[in-house]
């Protein structure tokens, strides 16, 4: 496990022993009712004895805001979420964006469902699930269905490209030179990203050459899997900005750029060389100026590689 970047002040950070400050969250009376229907506050061996069962039976994170630990969040080997956030950052978006973290973490283990025990009685934790897609499916359990999304966006996204516009191909002068994705490089591989037909996803399709081989022939390279992730993300970032707008993506169009801040790469199965791979990518979070952008490499329909890239826009006279 190794601490996960959400944004520029929310990170999970893997758990570790840690209980003297993990204790103060749980002397509150309303918390401790809230997550687990009792009248009374947690000690230290309770404590331990949670963490324990948490760490030992899944993934256990603690929620880090800033500089300061204000929760815990796990996703038991069940496929259960655990999420515990103290009552002075409740409210403020926090739950919501690690749920969508653990989901991307769901995504990654290829899941095809999550779910969250949730009480009756605790209607701001029912609405903040139920607004990421979770639907009650029995008596205080909320699931959300992950196996059909990855088969929609197959169905949506794998169109004809014909008299398409690729989004590389709308790059400023200047910013046409990459050498894996500028139309202008003549040497380079000419990476090219096309929007779905719904705009939600983005898509890339390349067959690299057999130079591009890692250590073991037959299979391409780390770094090259890293390079399409980079392009093929910040062309993604540049479309869902260029989209976000209300803009059409045309010929005539010059679409602002983004470029790397940050790149996630999960490398899950080796990636064949002298077949098509296939890059798809989807939105998480779009600010003014910054993209999270997440990313899936398949090959023949099996997912090979996962990405997350923090892109930022830059001005023209970068």
């Amino acid at each position: 496990m190794k601490e996960r970047i959400i944004d520029n002040k929310i990170s999970l950070i893997p758990y570790y022993e840690n209980y003297d400050q993990a204790l103060s969250r749980y002397q509150d009376y309303d918390l401790c009712k809230q997550v687990d229907n009792i009248d009374y506050l947690y000690d230290k061996e309770m404590l331990i004895r949670m963490y324990e069962h948490l760490s030992n039976n899944g993934l256990c994170y603690y929620i880090k805001h800033e500089d300061t630990l204000i929760g815990d969040v796990s996703l038991t080997n069940s496929n259960e979420i655990c999420i515990v956030i103290s009552k002075p950052f409740q409210n403020m978006g926090i739950g919501k964006k690690v749920i969508k973290e653990i989901v991307k973490i769901a995504r990654e283990k290829e899941l095809t469902s999550i779910k969250a025990n949730i009480y009756s009685f605790n209607k701001q934790s029912q609405k903040a699930f139920e607004t990421l897609g979770f639907k009650a499916y029995k008596d205080e359990w909320y699931e959300l269905k992950l196996d059909n999304d990855m088969k929609n966006f197959r169905k949506e996204i794998y169109m004809s490209e014909e008299n398409k516009v690729a989004i590389q191909e709308t790059y400023g002068e200047r910013f046409q030179h990459c050498w894996g994705c500028g139309p202008q490089n003549e040497t380079g591989m000419h990476l090219k990203s096309y929007p779905s037909e719904d705009g939600k996803s983005v898509i890339c399709k390349v067959i690299p050459d057999e130079k591009f081989t890692g250590g073991v022939p037959q299979n391409l390279f780390g770094g090259m899997i890293a390079m399409i992730f980079d392009c093929h993300g910040t062309a993604s970032a540049a479309y869902f900005n260029h989209k976000n707008k209300g803009l059409d993506l045309t010929e005539e169009t010059v679409i602002g750029r983004y470029i790397t801040a940050r790149l996630e790469v999960d490398f899950k199965k080796p990636v064949p060389m002298n077949e098509e791979i296939t890059v798809i990518s989807t939105l998480e979070e779009l600010t003014d100026r910054k993209a999270i952008v997440n990313m899936t490499m398949e090959v023949r329909g099996e997912k090979r590689a996962g990405s997350r890239i923090i892109a930022v826009g830059v001005k023209d006279n970068m």
